[in-house]
């Protein structure tokens, strides 16, 4: 385990021994910590006193699970791997910003993720963007993929409403 801080909150990274093991930490600590500043600065204070990362054992097509206060990431991104690729770097940010994105998409601002996963699972797709420093509206898919309609689909529909509102309005 290693402990940071970002705007007063403690970030517990638990995470495998490895060959990637100290990149992996430093990787998914600072991507914590962009997140948490960012999402603040955007949507407010963090809801809680710390977040708890940890690497969790299922696959990496599965990426991660949130939950009030803690952020599970899959674990073959990086365990196992003599070196670690782009991808794989790129895998961990995505996946680490979307799951703490979560903190605030559902947990603080509320939805029935159950029967309207599009709410939360979009806002957490537009919100990973915004940590990449992308412009979502250039994400929007051509067509839409009914197995992903949740993910995709939700980010299209905030993607589009940012820009009709005006990122001001809108943020």
């Amino acid at each position: 385990m290693s402990s940071t801080k970002a705007n007063g909150i403690k970030i517990n990274n638990n995470y495998y021994a490895g060959k990637s093991a100290k990149i992996y930490n430093q990787l998914a600590k600072q991507t914590a910590v962009d997140s948490i500043k960012l999402f603040t600065k955007k949507y407010g204070p963090y809801p809680y006193s710390e977040l708890d990362l940890t690497e969790s054992p299922f696959s990496s097509n599965t990426g991660g699970m949130e939950y009030s206060g803690l952020v599970m990431i899959a674990q073959d991104t990086f365990a196992r791997k003599k070196a670690a690729s782009k991808e794989d770097y790129d895998s961990v940010i995505e996946d680490i910003s979307h799951e703490v994105a979560h903190q605030w998409f559902f947990n603080t601002v509320g939805n029935d993720e159950y029967t309207e996963p599009w709410l939360d699972e979009g806002m957490a797709e537009f919100s990973e963007d915004i940590i990449f420093d992308l412009s979502p509206i250039n994400k929007i898919p051509k067509k839409y993929d009914e197995t992903d309609t949740a993910y995709n689909g939700g980010k299209s529909f905030y993607s589009l409403l940012r820009y009709l509102m005006g990122e001001k309005k809108f943020d």
